[in-house]
């Protein structure tokens, strides 16, 4: 499945403690929180609340989070986070154990991308699609590129038809 494909180019392993911050009912949670748990096995941590998500993140210090765009933006801004080393920003904020950060996005984030992995953690962008049952694009971990969305992953295919809309196979 694209899930088992994704948790592949992560490099998840049932060591792993997961932490989606998506939407409740989403596709790109349900294959973080079921497709991925039952074929990895690892632990999955979820916030109880929007407003204690923040908190809990850093009880939980997940090996692997998942996130939109604009989650990892606010995550940045938290005042807690600011003017700190990079070791003491992610310790602050619960990522001192992260191995992988997944922000999905529908357009290259340059400038998120790379403050992040300034500071040291590994966030990729990722791109997906209700349709193809969530992750199409991802980076491996040697291989991220902040202003693109990643390759395809094994066994998706990507072409554009006539009208410029993207077509996905998988």
């Amino acid at each position: 499945t694209v899930g088992e494909k994704a948790a592949e180019v992560c490099g998840l392993t049932v060591k792993h403690a997961a932490m989606p911050v998506m939407p409740m009912g989403s596709v790109a949670d349900y294959v973080v929180s079921c497709v991925q748990h039952l074929t990895v096995g690892y632990r999955l941590d979820m916030a109880a609340s929007a407003g204690r998500i923040f908190a809990d993140l850093h009880d939980a210090e997940p090996r692997y989070l998942c996130g939109s765009k604009d989650f990892f933006v606010h995550l940045a801004q938290q005042p807690l986070a600011q003017g700190r080393t990079n070791r003491a920003w992610r310790r602050c904020l619960g990522l001192n154990r992260l191995d992988c950060a997944l922000a999905f996005v529908n357009e290259p984030v340059t400038d998120v991308v790379d403050s992040y992995r300034n500071m040291g953690v590994d966030l990729r962008p990722v791109f997906g699609a209700v349709e193809a049952g969530s992750f199409v694009t991802m980076q491996a971990k040697d291989d991220v590129q902040a202003e693109t969305l990643g390759k395809p992953l094994p066994g998706v295919e990507l072409k554009a038809d006539k009208s410029d809309q993207l077509l996905v196979k998988t």
